[in-house]
């Protein structure tokens, strides 16, 4: 009985040793999966809401041109897609910022290249 007793309570403090060994420090899990996949898409959507709020903003300052020609078009362009890119950058990092300081980081992009 005595024996019994030592082996059985042997047994239970080594096998969730063996066991914690052999599964090592991994908690990968779906719900892990998932929660990261949520983040992303919550950052992205937030990244695009900023985004939109953004040119509304901009468009409502803005008075309608008439007609740009080709160049200044092409300009604007260039501008919009710099302002996307700097969203995107600051997206990454979670920073928020002033819209003057997004145009400025947007000018300082188009002049630096």
């Amino acid at each position: 009985m005595f024996l019994s007793r030592a082996i059985a309570s042997r047994t239970i403090t080594i096998a969730p040793r063996a066991f914690a060994a052999a599964t090592g420090t991994r908690t990968f899990s779906i719900g892990t999966d998932l929660t990261m996949k949520e983040k992303v898409e919550e950052d992205r959507f937030i990244r695009q809401k900023e985004h939109e709020d953004y040119m509304k903003r901009k468009a409502a300052k803005v008075p309608v041109a008439e007609q740009l020609s080709s160049q200044e078009e092409a300009a604007k362009v260039a501008h919009d897609h710099a302002v996307a890119e700097v969203f995107g950058i600051l997206s990454k990092s979670g920073c928020t910022v002033s819209d003057e300081a997004i145009e400025d980081l947007a000018n300082w992009k188009l002049n630096a290249t």
